[in-house]
């Protein structure tokens, strides 16, 4: 592991939502002091600086690191504890830094702002142009509960790197204009949308190639149609890797928003309720755990079940399915009986290829790549559903982003199947309509 992934990854997993605010403070000053090559600040912003408004949401506000170029204007972090999460509350507090760090005299903010809302973090990185009236906040959510870091992790190690080679040639603290230009380059969103999609390919294809490689001869076997064998697997394979994925993004961002399961007392009992509260926002990690104690096939008897007929089935008609009464673990089988929602959009119900039945053909699927597509690629990743504002955009995965990703590897994929089409039989076919994008597919119903 990079030695400044490691120092950036050890502060952020000692944050807890119990600690203390200076312990916080110091462990987000560690990371620009011992990283970014910053000096040590504690320097308060008295409140009369701040507006009416963002005094009273404001318990305590702090330059706690900062630059000391021989020229050029200093960069700073600050860190304030609020009492507010709205937009509303951190624009008006930007434009408050902005007028005090004197920003307003600059082409750019210089400055990033540390939120603390006690249970979680927000790391605000504002883009700043004078022309504009408010500034564009790019923000990192920093959940000690989810502990998903890489993204935040990864970007800040970057931004140390580049800190480093200039330290090393000049011996001396960048102006802040230098030192937002390489913030600008690698702390937005366009970064993070480029390495995800690299990686879903990644997966896809992999996941594909095992789907024609296990079931390619029955699925020849099922297709009636007029199509050439190996074009309709190629689609049969890519459809059900779609869908999989699609399930899965929309399992996690139901999770993220803790909506997996409704965890109220007058749908679960009391023993389920203290054992899925503290994993909502994991479930798919909380899940392979049970599958890791009690065994079975991770697709075949958790996931696929879930899909299927957790998500697929009114709660009043699941305590007869067969295949939840066999889950080998029985919290899961409760949970899965009781308190999953039922969505009715579509995503879930059995995926068809030229009336051939997907789902009911591919019902098991390598642990070891499940594995790994969780483990290697989702759970390295922060998810959301608040998509990108003129105002703020969080440095997440959102559903917009997947959109424009499923856009472009359709294309893709489109144009290689065209030409193999042509190679195979010279014929050109025109497939049916791609399954719908998965949030306005699944539609809750309570």
């Amino acid at each position: 592991m990079d030695p400044l992934v490691k120092i950036i990854e050890e502060k952020l997993r000692g944050l807890n939502p119990k600690m203390e605010t200076e312990e916080a403070i110091r462990l987000f000053r560690d990371i620009f002091t011992d990283t970014w090559g910053f000096n040590y600040a504690d320097e308060l912003i008295p409140k009369n600086e701040l507006n009416e408004f963002v005094g009273r949401h404001t318990e305590i506000i702090k330059i706690i690191a900062k630059t000391n170029p021989p020229e050029g204007e200093s960069f700073y972090i600050v860190y304030a504890k609020s009492r507010s999460d709205t937009v509303k509350y951190r624009q008006r507090l930007v434009k408050d830094l902005l007028d005090f760090t004197y920003s307003l005299d600059l082409e750019f903010a210089n400055f990033l702002l540390v939120l603390d809302y006690s249970n979680y973090w927000k790391l605000v990185v504002p883009i700043y142009r004078r022309e504009l009236e408010n500034a564009k906040l790019n923000i990192y959510v920093i959940d000690p509960e989810e502990g998903k870091f890489r993204t935040l992790v990864g970007n800040l190690a970057i931004v140390a790197q580049e800190l480093k080679n200039l330290y090393e040639t000049s011996k001396k603290h960048p102006p802040a204009a230098q030192i937002k230009a390489i913030i600008d380059e690698y702390m937005q969103v366009k970064p993070l949308t480029e390495e995800f999609f690299k990686e879903y390919k990644e997966y896809y294809y992999k996941l594909k190639g095992e789907i024609k490689r296990l079931y390619g001869k029955r699925l020849e076997e099922a297709y009636r149609g007029e199509l050439p064998k190996e074009i309709f697997v190629e689609r049969a394979a890519k459809t059900f890797a779609h869908t999989f994925f699609n399930r899965l993004m929309f399992v996690y961002f139901l999770q993220k928003k803790g909506w997996i399961v409704e965890a109220k007392k007058d749908i679960l009992r009391k023993d389920l309720l203290e054992i899925i509260s503290p994993n909502i926002k994991n479930f798919i990690k909380w899940m392979y755990r049970e599958k890791e104690e009690y065994g079975g096939e991770f697709y075949k008897d958790y996931l696929r079940v879930l899909f299927l007929y957790a998500m697929n089935t009114p709660r009043s008609e699941r305590r007869d399915i067969d295949e939840i009464r066999n889950i080998p673990s029985s919290t899961v089988r409760d949970i899965f009986t009781y308190g999953v929602p039922y969505f009715n959009g579509g995503l879930f119900n059995h995926v068809r290829v030229e009336s051939v039945d997907l789902d009911k053909i591919i019902t098991s699927l390598p642990d070891e790549l499940v594995k790994k597509i969780i483990f290697d690629f989702f759970e390295e990743y922060n998810f959301t559903i608040t998509e990108e504002t003129p105002y703020e955009v969080e440095v997440a995965v959102d559903p917009a982003m997947l959109g424009k990703i499923y856009e472009s590897l359709i294309a893709e994929e489109e144009k290689a199947l065209e030409e193999e089409e042509r190679r195979v039989s010279g014929i050109f076919y025109t497939p049916r309509a791609e399954v719908d994008f998965m949030c306005r597919m699944a539609i809750y119903e309570p």
